[in-house]
């Protein structure tokens, strides 16, 4: 499956469990209803902290050992996302020895060829903000990414605790064409 970038700004979603779940035969089990750990599972494996599916950031292994599991230490914000790729079956063999389940591929923006840049901010239950800067000059090119996303929270503890969110990402892709 492959999820254009089209369809994802027209869903604009924060949680990588929304996204995917639109997908048949993926199986999302919320955590912290929030998508910061997600829990995916493909093709009926098991979606405990996605135990059996690669997850590849461009192609890269997001976790830092092919064994590990991966969505515990890191997941890339959705907002970088510039399409998703989903592997299922067969499909999946060529993305190491955990993707038993299949493989999901976050592709980030590309680096542009003339200069680029754009703030987006939106304020609601979460609120958003991003700062993109790109551009090739000669034979160098770079794109520089910062989103954060923050919640005050949707519920209350009686004894007081946060249940809110803040998190930021941020991605510098540099090229040299040679």
């Amino acid at each position: 499956a492959f999820i254009e970038s089209d369809e994802l700004k027209k869903q604009n979603n924060t949680d990588i469990g929304r996204i995917l779940n639109k997908i048949p035969g993926v199986y999302i089990q919320e955590e912290d209803g929030l998508g910061l750990r997600p829990n995916i599972g493909l093709r009926g494996a098991h979606p405990h902290r996605s135990k059996k599916v690669t997850l590849l950031e461009d192609g890269i292994l997001i976790g830092p050992a092919p064994y590990s599991a991966s969505a515990a230490y890191y997941f890339p914000t959705p907002t970088l996302a510039h399409n998703v790729e989903v592997f299922k079956g067969p499909s999946s063999v060529k993305y190491g020895p955990n993707s038993i389940g299949g493989a999901v591929n976050i592709i980030t923006r590309p680096i542009a060829k003339k200069e680029e840049n754009e703030i987006d901010l939106s304020y609601g239950i979460i609120q958003k903000g991003k700062l993109t800067a790109s551009n090739t000059v000669d034979s160098v090119g770079f794109r520089l990414e910062l989103h954060r996303l923050q919640s005050d929270g949707f519920k209350t503890i009686s004894k007081g605790g946060e249940t809110g969110i803040e998190k930021n990402d941020g991605l510098l892709k540099l090229e040299y064409d040679l």
